[in-house]
């Protein structure tokens, strides 16, 4: 089975973000479940948020517009990690924003959202900071099988 569009959405952002040779270089992952070591930082993790349906039950042809939140969660270290987390925020954005259908069938458009305040890991001795980078994505489905762009 084809996997669900937040997904293939979510693939295609680390994708882009790998592509565009930012600061992360290829510390750059879709989903990660286990905390970013050292060793391989700066890194950013693209994770997807809330998908709230559009239609409000309107629903025709087939179709379900959908805004999908996804998370940039970008972690760095060194002597200024929050000047560096900002750095990477803006290589990111502009890697993302250089095509706003994200090069995928049925993606409408995407938009930066908010950045929440630098979170400093407090049992890290090396000043790892993360910082937290929201993009809102409108993409269209079969209202019947989500895992068909429409």
């Amino acid at each position: 089975m084809a996997d669900h569009q937040a997904l293939v959405i979510c693939e295609r952002l680390s994708t882009i973000l790998k592509d565009a040779r930012t600061a992360a270089g290829n510390g750059v992952s879709a989903f990660r479940i286990r905390k970013v070591t050292d060793a391989v930082l700066p890194h950013i993790t693209v994770m997807p948020g809330t998908n709230v349906s559009l239609d409000a039950g309107s629903e025709v042809n087939d179709r379900s517009d959908r805004e999908l939140q996804i998370m940039l969660a970008i972690a760095v270290d060194g002597s200024e990690p929050i000047k560096d987390a900002y750095n990477l925020a803006a290589e990111a954005q502009s890697a993302i924003m250089a095509d706003i259908q994200l090069g995928l069938s049925g993606v409408l458009l995407v938009y930066p959202g908010g950045i929440e305040p630098p979170d400093f890991d407090s049992g890290d001795a090396n000043g790892v900071v993360e910082l937290t980078v929201e993009y809102l994505v409108r993409y269209r489905t079969s209202l019947v099988d989500p895992t068909l762009p429409r």
